[in-house]
């Protein structure tokens, strides 16, 4: 597709656009992706969100704390639960 061609898409009665494959190749539209529609300056815009998946966050959050093993987790939690107990605590 050239930048002179002309490609069009159909919507249907619900509002549903089908986008032509040569500009979803175009501007690498996939599967569960979203569109966003504006204007700029008086002129309609659509901008392309990728879809997000959790492999794609991970590690994007900071922690308080630094992430412990499984086995120092079940250490503190163990320890924790302990005091809780020799101070005659309920549990949560």
């Amino acid at each position: 597709m050239n930048d002179k061609s002309l490609v069009s898409g159909r919507v249907t009665q619900k509002g549903q656009v089908t986008i032509p494959i040569e500009l979803r190749n175009r501007l690498n539209i996939q599967e569960g992706d979203r569109l966003e529609f504006k204007f700029v300056d008086n002129l309609p815009v659509i901008n392309v969100i990728k879809k997000t998946d959790l492999e794609d966050v991970f590690g994007s959050l900071k922690l308080k704390s630094p992430v412990l093993n499984f086995e120092t987790e079940r250490k503190v939690a163990k320890e924790a639960l302990g005091e809780k107990w020799k101070n005659g605590q309920e549990d949560d």
